[in-house]
């Protein structure tokens, strides 16, 4: 087997847009969608459910060990998060998977063991036949719409996914009937790098009664509802002046994640004057 960690860098001023965690979820952990799994409470995990029992309760029931077979473990199940994440349009957004599982025999008893004794490969209860993966698909439409495009399921990697909404899956596995898995945590955190857009060479402000607008080349990420609220992380913006008068003054207005207005006024009146500016937001949109 072979691990592969890959850890994002820690950027200085990031915005964590959601921290996601499906066993920290209330009242209900891992209250999502399952199939073939289920959240067991005496673990306190999401474990692959198992079949009944046949009818045998007791190794001392059996009179043929060739035809032991009860109590099986599935062979796989898939649970899907309860909720999908929306940033309200497509941003180059940074994910760190939070992932946390162990293996285990469902009962080590003798008369627990499930498949044909001629086949057991340990009888000292190590498990080496059971999996768990994390997955993520994603889209650049609404979500929560009927008619989203999602992009296949991919296995969810720490790094950078340019998108508008996300959804996540968890997929176990187990390859032997008598061995389970226990995924005792679950989730993801989601952030937005800190960026600085600003204009090369000074320009006219212009004397009309609105103002001059200022486009963004890229959209900053401003927030939305469930996600600091809207217009929660509005950018910064930095007014330098140039060939200015006494009695001057500017005025910045409409800022949203695209735009902005900006006019200088001498008392009442809307006066042309060169300024460089700058602004200083999160995330990168397209």
């Amino acid at each position: 087997a072979t691990s592969v960690i890959v850890d994002l860098p820690d950027t200085l001023g990031a915005l964590a847009v959601i921290t996601q965690r499906e066993d920290q979820l209330s009242p209900t952990p891992f209250s999502g969608a399952k199939t073939d799994v289920t959240y067991d409470s005496g673990y306190s995990a999401l474990i692959l459910e198992m079949s009944g029992f046949d009818g045998v309760t007791s190794v001392d029931a059996i009179t043929d060990f060739d035809d032991v077979g009860w109590g099986d473990v599935d062979g796989s199940g898939t649970y899907n998060f309860a909720s999908k994440l929306d940033l309200g349009a497509v941003y180059s957004l940074d994910l760190k998977r939070h992932f946390k599982v162990v293996g285990f025999l469902p009962d080590d008893d003798l008369d627990a063991r499930a498949a044909l004794v001629d086949s057991w490969g340990d009888w000292d209860g190590a498990t080496n036949n059971v999996d768990a993966k994390l997955y993520v698909r994603t889209t650049n439409n609404d979500p929560a719409s009927g008619g989203a495009s999602w992009s296949s399921w991919q296995e969810f990697a720490n790094g950078t996914h340019k998108a508008r909404g996300f959804d996540f899956k968890t997929v176990l596995t187990s390859t032997d009937t008598d061995e389970n898995i226990q995924i005792k945590e679950l989730g993801y955190s989601a952030t937005l790098q800190r960026r600085q857009e600003q204009i090369v060479g000074a320009v006219a402000s212009g004397s009309a009664s609105g103002g001059k607008t200022i486009t963004f080349s890229k959209p900053f990420f401003t927030g939305v509802s469930g996600l600091g609220g809207t217009n929660a992380y509005l950018p910064s913006i930095g007014i330098v002046g140039q060939n200015l008068q006494s009695g001057d003054f500017v005025n910045v207005t409409s800022v949203t994640g695209s735009n902005f207005i900006v006019k200088f006024m001498n008392g009442s009146s809307v006066v042309d004057r060169n300024f460089t500016w700058s602004a200083v937001g999160y995330g990168l949109g397209v």
